[in-house]
């Protein structure tokens, strides 16, 4: 056991005095346990995206400062010395485009938006003077970083869709006076990738089967067809990046196999396999900063694991294995590749950070992600393997009340996309809920990434169909194991999750006892028909995913029927709704019509509204405003206990617009 992790343990025993019981009169498995606030859990991350500077002697992270997520910076040897770069308000800096060093380390350029429109600005913050330089049109331009390279340090190669909103044309910027190139005019690709010239080397676009095809992009623009990948390997194949000599393409691929693999593409159009899993695809890999070619690989089965290619990264991970618990990442290289920023990812305490020097063999502990979650009583993420009733199997995360012997209420959480995953490690949800007196389940369902294209693709068309019938048998696993209390199961969710919750509700009645969705798709035909235009040159994409074209009648029927609008009527358990009123991606008219339709039959639905968030919330006081709303819903409908709302909605910007008389303490 670690000195952090004793730590733990010791402050865990110290907390449960100083926390005050607060719960039903007939209290869940976790009565015992201290209840855990919801403004330390959602609390946003003391430092998160950490990056260490080119030449290894520098850090910066996002943190709060005024209320808003900022740019922090500080030195490897003081970290407790760091001091807010930024000084922005509202929603801070984005996430969207994690924050980068400049190749010099003279720069930190980073993204903004406009209440959750997604439309991000790049700019860079000159650390000699703190002057901010605009890098990309200031207002409906969405823009994101292509490259940095050492060789033209003064110079970064961004995108952006200022000229035609459609498309993303790259322009090449410089980093102190903002003055902009125009050096790849985007007539139809939708994803293109540079070498570290800063020259745009392979462009890709779709084909009218929804496959994509790639087109090698000379000096002199020339434009050479270079191959292209079918609709069934279109979302497990993509390149990587270009080595430092130009002459080698590394790809994530998965042509020619079902697990995608690490694959190294000369300019000779030779093809070499690096390194696959036969359980799960090559996720990620981790390159030497100089040559650009990669170290080792990563996958996740269910755990991530790595792989090395040579014997000194070998030693590395070895190493790296001895100094602290939990799964470890690389988050960043010095330029000369001599030290690295290690993240070690835990399940029941915060991510921890360690500067590694790999001449001296040494991991210096630098600080955690959360300080105020150490000495809490969290609970441990299992992971387990639950089989569908057509064969698959479903690689899932469950967290379980402490010291819980029989069956609980249970909250299925599902994951948005629908094509990402959940993984293991820290989840405030699911520490939150376990903490209440809930089992949390997350299932990677079909259609989530990392476990190989036949089960991604098993996934199209399914909407509301296999893909629910998997989330409903995780339920039944959960009741056969006697995990679950089967009248008291919730489903949650967000986007896809949001959707999947709906369907939960509208199209399996009896099966929840409640839902609560946020940024849902609720109309399929209306949420196509809104795209943002930069998502209408994948529009087929999504037809295909989803099983129908609403530009054709039977595409449009097809959409109408797996839609959960349309059995709304069948719902019965009551239903929490939340949206971002300037969501680009699934309009607030998506939870609008659920509200008209449900109120119309008298059914029971809560809505509720934030006029600064898009979509998903971001700002600490929508996010802790929603939680407690959450939090006071579910107590209701599946018995938990609760922390009383309190002040936890002042500074928020939420709105209740329906239901407010369906949750406790907010009737009147």
């Amino acid at each position: 056991m670690t000195g952090i992790a004793r730590r733990r343990v010791l402050l865990a025993g110290a907390a449960a005095g100083a926390l005050p019981f607060i719960g039903p009169a007939s209290a869940p498995a976790s009565a015992h346990a201290p209840l855990i606030p919801r403004r330390v859990l959602f609390a946003p991350a003391d430092r998160e995206l950490p990056r260490l500077s080119p030449d290894g002697r520098r850090l910066l992270w996002l943190a709060q400062h005024n209320g808003a997520r900022n740019l922090w910076t500080a030195g490897v040897d003081t970290p407790a010395d760091a001091r807010p770069l930024t000084r922005l308000s509202g929603r801070g800096v984005t996430r969207l485009t994690p924050p980068a060093w400049s190749a010099d380390g003279a720069a930190i350029i980073f993204g903004s938006d406009g209440d959750g429109d997604e439309n991000t600005r790049l700019s860079a913050i000159r650390l000699e003077d703190g002057r901010v330089v605009a890098l990309t049109p200031e207002k409906g331009v969405r823009a994101g970083l292509v490259g940095v390279s050492p060789r033209h340090p003064d110079q970064v190669l961004v995108s952006h869709n200022g000229r035609d909103r459609r498309f993303f044309d790259g322009w090449r910027v410089d980093l102190r006076t903002g003055a902009a190139e125009l050096v790849f005019e985007n007539d139809g690709f939708v994803n293109f990738w540079a070498d570290r010239d800063l020259r745009v080397r392979l462009a890709m676009r779709r084909r009218a089967d929804a496959g994509v095809e790639y087109v090698a992009i000379g000096p002199d623009g020339t434009r050479t067809p270079a191959g292209g990948a079918d609709f069934e390997d279109m979302e497990t194949t993509t390149p990587l990046l270009f080595a430092d000599d130009g002459r080698t393409l590394y790809w994530i691929d998965s042509r020619g196999r079902d697990k995608a693999a690490l694959t190294a593409q000369d300019t000779d159009g030779t093809v070499r396999v690096l390194g696959q899993d036969p359980a799960a695809d090559v996720s990620g890999a981790a390159f030497d900063p100089v040559t650009l070619t990669p170290l080792g690989w990563r996958s996740n089965p269910g755990r991530p694991r790595w792989t090395a290619l040579d014997r000194r990264f070998a030693d590395d991970l070895a190493y790296l294995g001895t100094v602290d618990r939990g799964d470890i990442d690389f988050t960043s290289w010095s330029a000369d590749g001599t030290r690295a920023l290690v993240w070690f990812n835990d399940d029941d305490g915060p991510a921890r950070f360690r500067l590694y020097d790999r001449a001296a063999r040494r991991a210096t502990y630098l600080f955690a992600s959360h300080d105020r979650l150490d000495g809490l009583p969290l609970v441990p993420m299992e992971t387990v393997t639950i089989r569908s009733r057509d064969g698959l199997d479903l690689v899932s995360y469950l967290s379980r009340p402490m010291d819980a012997t029989g069956p609980t209420p249970l909250v299925l959480v599902v994951h948005g996309g629908p094509h990402s995953r959940d993984a293991w490690g820290l989840s405030p949800t699911h520490q939150w809920l376990a903490n209440r007196g809930y089992a949390v389940l997350s299932v990677n369902f079909r259609g989530s990434t990392g476990f190989g294209k036949r089960f991604l693709t098993a996934a199209y068309g399914e909407w509301g169909a296999k893909m629910q019938d998997d989330l409903v048998d995780a339920v039944d696993w959960a009741v056969r194991e006697g995990i679950a209390d089967r009248a008291k199961v919730a489903i949650m969710g967000a986007s896809y999750g949001g959707y999947a919750t709906l369907a939960g509700l509208t199209m399996t009645p009896g099966v929840f006892a409640c839902g609560i969705a946020s940024v849902a798709m609720a109309n399929l035909t209306t949420f196509l028909d809104t795209l943002p235009p930069y998502w209408r040159p994948n529009a087929n994409i999504w037809h295909r995913r989803i099983g129908g074209d609403p530009t054709t009648p039977e595409g449009r029927a097809f959409l109408e029927a797996r839609s959960p609008l349309t059995h709304v009527g069948r719902m019965t358990a009551p239903l929490l709704l939340g949206h971002g009123a300037n969501d680009p991606r699934v309009k607030p008219s998506e939870s609008q019509q659920v509200v008209e339709a449900a109120r119309a039959k008298g059914l029971p639905v809560v809505y509720a509204v934030f006029p600064d968030e898009g979509h998903g919330f971001v700002r600490p006081a929508n996010q802790v405003a929603w939680r407690a709303l959450t939090e006071a819903f579910l107590a209701r409908h599946l018995g938990g206990r609760f922390e009383p709302v309190g002040r936890d909605f002042e500074g928020s910007s939420m709105e209740i617009r329906a239901g407010r008389e369906l949750v406790p303490g907010l009737a009147g």
